[in-house]
């Protein structure tokens, strides 16, 4: 193992951020190869912030020989990693990797790296060197946005990755929650596909495939004839029908249904294939499932061993804080590890429940009598049926996953940017709070978007929520159309402002007597992953300022006034010492977890939303 500093290098690597390139950073570090990188020894770089790479030479070597290779988490359509490939220049001339400006380079419109570590490989003449970076939220620590993966994940398991065509996973440690085993991918897999099997299975039972073959039958009756029987007749009949009083036989032309055919015998063959793999896996998944309770067990051991700690130290007098607070963090981090844990169990036994599932339906097929009187072969014939073609192909599929190779490779997740993901976490504590105040969900967490598993929310999203008098619908990204002649798609709600595409609009429906409904009154919320300093500047109007305040102007086509009555940013970072702000007709709060138990703004949330319903829509809650 060989490592490299800065003043041995042949070449320089320096990061620079901010949008003039002038904060510089050195990567000082490299080694011979990638399995020896210290990730401890990399520099960070945190989301969203403009970052660009002055990379050149020292001596004077071919700069067409001089590259550096950065690893992104871009996929093309087929699934190729693309990573960012540039060569050496002159010092000083930067390569922008992101900016905020649209004006820049196409590669430069998109962040190129969600939280995670990712490798630097340069290769001057014919010689290669490896770094990398480590890519952490902005305005978050790393601790609360583990703790909003945690809430969101508890409401929607899966909510907080995009599943990508790859076959390296770039998610940060603390949030993998799921080890990374070839029958965990098949698991997956096989639970995403079941139905489809199950389908094929059920067709198979019902419609067994049967192929028309012409027999010949001896029997007492003449039946059809034909240049064989007429043969037969005349040679082994003509033996058979001598004697005083013969008993006349007849050899008969029929045609008789067989299922023992080429098409059947290899989908004989491909179930208990199958069915004998599946008993594998479900062998190793119970292995991982007595680890996992084993584990669990500890890891309680451990707390309870806290929670005895923290009680005697109650008892005690001048006890240091900084005591209180370690013995605080390892109860908080076996707690923590017992609900990974037992979330990652509960993977498990659905995996273990769905597969044995399949491999029953696969054994009670193959002891039917229809498929005792089928024979098995190797050799595949050309599957005309396409129940049989698509099962057949979904088994390979599996082999292929089986392999680590092939469609294995969709089956990894990467998280969301933060940004979104602070999206998802706003949302949900709006409907938390709403839920609180004495609304009922109707279409909401969980059950509606349990359906956007790695997918994300889509936008334009609705969910709806309910009480005795009327209805809140909840909208998650819907952009409002600027003319009111357009609005047959947004309820009539519409807006002339330059900004139409809020984060969380709440509409309140009041019910009538008669079991009509109308719109009455909106509240927009906006997620914001800043500090307080960036959404807002005495005397100036800043772009975020002027944008949360255009959403007060949005309208319906059933009145000419404007129906938002109050405007509410949402925000991550530091905001002082107070969590609510008030400034001019905009409210701001400060909404995130701390590293503990505690959800900063959230009472603050509540007490706002809550506000806005009894006193704008006259609500007696």
């Amino acid at each position: 193992m060989a490592t490299y500093y800065r003043d041995t290098l042949p070449f320089r690597v320096d990061l620079v951020f901010g949008s003039d390139y002038r904060d510089r950073r050195e990567l000082r570090t490299f080694w011979d190869h990638e399995t020896e990188v210290d990730r401890n020894a990399l520099p960070e770089v945190r989301e969203m912030v403009p970052i660009g790479f002055d990379y050149y030479l020292i001596n004077e070597i071919n700069q067409l020989e001089a590259t550096v290779q950065i690893e992104t988490t871009r996929f093309n359509e087929d699934g190729d990693q693309q990573p960012i490939i540039f060569l050496a220049s002159p010092p000083g001339q930067v390569k922008v990797i992101f900016s905020r400006e649209s004006s820049q380079t196409s590669d430069s419109t998109e962040y190129p790296w969600r939280m995670g570590y990712y490798t630097i490989k340069v290769t001057v003449d014919g010689r290669t060197y490896f770094s990398g970076i480590q890519c952490l939220p902005n305005n978050l620590t790393l601790g609360q946005v583990t703790r909003i993966h945690q809430l969101l994940e508890n409401e929607v398991s899966g909510i907080c990755s995009e599943l990508v065509m790859s076959q390296r996973t770039f998610s940060e440690d603390h949030l993998d929650t799921s080890p990374s085993k070839w029958y965990h991918d098949y698991a997956r897999w096989l639970q995403t596909n079941k139905q489809s099997i199950m389908a094929c299975i059920e067709y198979i039972r019902k419609y067994w495939y049967k192929e028309i073959r012409t027999v010949h039958v001896v029997s007492s009756r003449l039946g059809i004839q034909d240049s064989k029987a007429e043969r037969w007749n005349n040679a082994t009949g003509a033996k058979l029908n001598q004697g005083t009083n013969p008993q006349l036989y007849y050899l008969n032309r029929r045609k008789q249904l067989h299922s023992d055919n080429p098409q059947n015998q290899w989908m004989k063959s491909v179930i208990q294939h199958w069915k004998n793999d599946l008993l594998v896996i479900l062998i190793q998944i119970r292995e991982d499932m007595e680890s996992t309770e084993k584990e669990i067990q500890n890891h309680k051991a451990r707390m309870n061993a806290s929670i005895r700690k923290l009680d005697e130290i109650k008892q005690l007098r001048d006890v240091p804080e900084g005591f209180k607070k370690g013995e605080s963090s390892l109860f908080h981090t076996s707690r923590v590890q017992i609900e990974k844990l037992q979330k990652w169990l509960g993977s498990l036994k659905k995996w273990d429940h769905e597969i044995k599932g399949i491999a029953g339906s696969f054994g009670f097929l193959l002891s039917s009598n229809s498929f005792n009187k089928v024979r098995t072969t190797e050799n595949k014939p050309i599957l005309k049926n396409r129940y049989y073609h698509l099962l057949d192909e979904l088994y390979s599929i599996g082999q292929q996953i089986k392999k680590q190779e092939g469609d294995a490779r969709q089956y990894k997740a990467i998280p969301w940017p933060t940004w979104r993901i602070y999206e998802y976490y706003s949302l949900l504590q709006v409907m938390k709070s709403l839920k609180e105040i004495g609304f009922r969900p109707r279409v909401g967490f969980p059950d509606h978007i349990s359906s956007f598993l790695n997918q994300g929310i889509p936008e334009g999203s609705r969910f709806i929520l309910e009480n005795e008098v009327g209805e809140l619908h909840v909208h998650y990204g819907k952009l409002l159309p600027y003319s009111p002649d357009d609005t047959v798609d947004s309820d009539g709600f519409y807006s002339m402002s330059e900004h139409r595409w809020p984060d969380i609009r709440i509409d309140y429906h009041h019910k009538t007597s008669d079991g009509s409904e109308y719109s009455k009154n909106s509240i927009v919320f906006d997620a914001k992953l800043s500090s307080f300093r960036y959404l807002f500047r005495p005397g100036i109007p800043i772009k975020p300022f002027t944008q949360l305040n255009s959403y007060l102007s949005i309208q319906h086509t059933s009145s000419r006034k404007t129906v938002v009555d109050r405007v509410c940013c949402l925000f991550a970072g530091f905001g002082g010492n107070e969590t609510k702000i008030n400034k001019h007709s905009l409210t701001y709060i400060r909404l995130c977890p701390d590293e503990n138990e505690h959800f900063i703004g959230l009472a603050e949330l509540q007490e706002f939303l809550l506000d806005w319903l009894t006193n704008d829509c006259e609500l007696s809650l």
